[in-house]
């Protein structure tokens, strides 16, 4: 009798936090559609992000996300491709990706989670790590829940190579050159590994 009694209590306290508490979830990057975008003086070029990292803790309520605790995302900088040998190897020259392997950008804060009939919009700045230079970068993406509790984000940042003393490289015995600026447009999904609840 005392062993049911414990047991129903256990299961009550579960649904208790499970119900009136906030969900606190560990997420892994699970799919990825990463595009970085950008000019020159005789055409426009794109380039794809093959390979990426990606951990989140984050709370979510209701089906709503309320607080995304940390986040890390990190690129394989050899792993971005044109399908162009001779642009592929001028952007990992540019990179320094032989001394510096990754891109990252770690978040530092969440500024503002908004909701809207397009998502979750979200504010927030993190310190992107690009050739051995870091900035500390403001971020606006669209948050989304799905059925099964994963979690997506689309959005789309431009950059200056030259923020990070990167060279805008060079074709053609100099002929070619490309812009500055980029743009990096993004689309990706989190799937939940662990669940832990918290009441407040």
């Amino acid at each position: 009798m005392k062993k049911n009694t414990i047991t129903t209590f256990i299961l009550s306290l579960i649904t208790f936090f499970v119900v009136n508490g906030q969900v606190y979830t560990k997420y892994s990057i699970d799919r990825k559609n990463i595009r970085i975008k950008g000019t020159s003086n005789l055409h426009d070029w794109e380039m794809m992000v093959e390979k990426v990292k990606g951990i989140m803790d984050a709370d979510v309520k209701n089906n709503k996300i309320v607080s995304i605790n940390s986040l890390t995302l990190t690129v394989d900088a050899n792993s971005i491709t044109s399908g162009k040998s001779i642009m592929d190897n001028k952007t990992y020259k540019a990179l320094k990706s032989d001394l510096y392997s990754d891109i990252q950008f770690t978040l530092s804060e969440i500024l503002e989670i908004k909701t809207s009939d397009k998502g979750q919009l979200i504010r927030a700045r993190g310190i992107l790590s690009v050739a051995g230079i870091k900035k500390n970068i403001p971020v606006k993406v669209t948050g989304s829940l799905s059925d099964d509790g994963s979690m997506s984000f689309t959005g789309n940042k431009s950059l200056k190579m030259s923020d990070f003393k990167i060279e805008p490289p060079t074709a053609i015995f100099g002929t070619l050159k490309t812009g500055d600026l980029v743009n990096i447009e993004f689309d990706v999904l989190f799937k939940k590994y662990s669940v832990l609840t918290k009441n407040y």
